[in-house]
């Protein structure tokens, strides 16, 4: 796709923007709650080897659960459902490198939102109840705030896959694999965008694509629920072969596209 001059979906509502640092905002007391809580309980850590051990573990998962947000977003949203979102996510299929240009408001809260959700509840029984603390509770504690950490600042990674960094620290962790590269994230654009959804170190692409994760994710979805996967993405990709003008407001654009029965056209 040819570059377009700039993001399409900057402006936002006022409950849009309060909604996004909501997320941002729980997940970093999150952080910060985890983090005291760590250093509190210093007592428990484990030895130096098993601790490097858990952070490479917190890493990877952090950046699984980057790539499980990706997924979901790309394979079973659709902008009715979280307008705004899933335009930006849409938009980024048709035009990669305008993701560069969104504010650090959008960044931070893409991943924060799922993270508050899915790990948040079960933050109290884990810091707040149970046992002394010990060298298990202490490595979960430390995965969960690392994993919350790289959520807060997933999109921030994401950006170093679509356009290269003049920071020399950013460029020695990315020779080292540390951090993805817009020549490796280039993988999930250059196709079907089915593979290489963790945008972090990429780690995690290494396992879930090896082992097929994200298909058999969705044969369990498909089962459960008939739903249709990357069938929103595929609107999104026929209607803009027919009228690329209909980006500029695209859900009536596409409630009117389907109601003529022009979804044929994606089959």
């Amino acid at each position: 796709m040819t570059t377009h001059p700039g993001p399409l979906y900057l402006e936002c509502t006022r409950g849009q923007s309060l909604a996004t640092w909501a997320g941002a905002v729980l997940n970093a007391a999150i952080v910060a709650w985890c983090a005291s809580w760590l250093l509190m309980h210093a007592h428990a850590r484990p030895t130096a080897l098993v601790l490097l051990v858990i952070v490479l573990v917190g890493v990877f998962l952090g950046d699984l659960f980057t790539g499980f947000v990706h997924w979901m977003t790309d394979t079973w949203f659709d902008e009715v459902m979280l307008t705004r979102v899933v335009s930006i996510a849409r938009e980024h299929h048709l035009y990669p490198y305008n993701i560069v240009g969104y504010s650090f408001r959008d960044y931070v809260g893409y991943t924060s939102w799922p993270a508050v959700m899915m790990l948040g509840p079960v933050l109290p029984f884990l810091l707040l109840f149970g046992p002394e603390p010990s060298s298990v509770r202490y490595g979960f504690v430390l995965v969960f705030s690392e994993v919350c950490l790289l959520s807060f600042f997933g999109t921030h990674f994401h950006r170093f896959g679509h356009r290269r960094s003049d920071s020399r620290f950013v460029q020695f962790l990315q020779k080292a694999h540390i951090l993805i590269t817009p020549q490796y994230h280039a993988l999930h654009h250059g196709g079907t965008h089915t593979t290489h959804y963790c945008v972090v170190t990429g780690w995690a692409n290494v396992v879930c694509d090896a082992i097929g994760f994200w298909r058999g994710l969705e044969q369990l979805v498909i089962w459960l629920t008939g739903a249709v996967p990357r069938h929103n993405d595929d609107e999104w990709f026929a209607r803009f072969r027919e009228d690329r003008a209909f980006l500029t407001d695209p859900v009536p654009s596409l409630q009117q596209w389907r109601q003529h029965g022009d979804r044929s056209a994606i089959d």
